[in-house]
Order: structure tokens, then C-alpha cells, then sequence
């Protein structure tokens, strides 16, 4: 990954300290997890939900597989589905929908920043 793409990213984003900190803390656990570096197309919506939330930013070092969502055209235009089946134990099924809570929350903020609209 490119370091000065995500610097010139950061520079133009709303908080650029907010924006390379909580971006290299997620893109450093993404390539801890996966051993390999993010696609460039994250950069873009990683850097702008970094620099509008800390709270998205350690949420994404907390879950680095978030990080590859932002770089799918279609995760801000669509919800995720919650797949629940095969679920029998009840602490399964609550990690299950936690993280579905986690995808969703990213995915509206993601959208919401990017000014996409909100189906009524």
C-alpha cells in the first residue's frame, strides 16, 4: 500500500491526525490478520470514516475484515444480510448479531459520509 496516497488522503480529510492514526492502526491489524496489505480502494472510505469517527476507526483495528467492506462498491448501498442459521447456542447467535450491529453501524456512517441517500 502506497504510504503517500494515504498521507495525501489523510491531508484532505476532515481530521488528519484522527484519520492516519486510526488508519494505520487498522490497516496494521487488516495485514496482521490477513499477511498481506489492504486493497487501494479502501483507503478512500477508510481515511473519511476514520477522520469523522475514533469510535468506527478502533472498531475497524478491532475487526480488520471491516477494513476489505469499505472497499466494496456495493457494502454502503446495501445491507448486509444476518445469516442465523445453524445458530442453535444463544452466545453464538449474540456474537452473530453484534457483529452484523458492528457491519451495519459502518455501513450507514459510511454512507451518511459519503452523502449516498437513505431509502425511506
Amino acid at each position: 500500500m502506497p504510504a503517500p496516497d494515504l498521507l495525501r488522503f489523510c491531508k484532505e480529510s476532515a481530521d488528519p491526525d484522527g484519520a492516519l492514526a486510526g488508519s494505520v492502526r487498522a490497516l496494521a491489524a487488516r495485514k496482521d490478520r490477513y499477511g498481506r496489505p489492504a486493497a487501494r480502494e479502501t483507503l478512500p472510505p477508510l481515511v473519511r470514516v476514520c477522520a469523522a469517527s475514533k469510535f468506527l476507526a478502533q472498531l475497524l483495528a478491532a475487526r480488520p475484515r471491516l477494513v476489505d467492506l469499505l472497499g466494496s462498491s456495493r457494502f454502503p448501498r446495501r445491507p448486509t444480510p444476518l445469516r442465523t442459521s445453524g445458530l442453535s447456542e444463544s452466545g453464538a447467535l449474540a456474537r452473530r448479531l453484534r457483529r452484523h450491529k458492528q457491519a451495519e453501524v459502518l455501513r450507514i456512517a459510511l454512507r451518511d459520509l459519503t452523502g449516498l441517500p437513505f431509502r425511506k
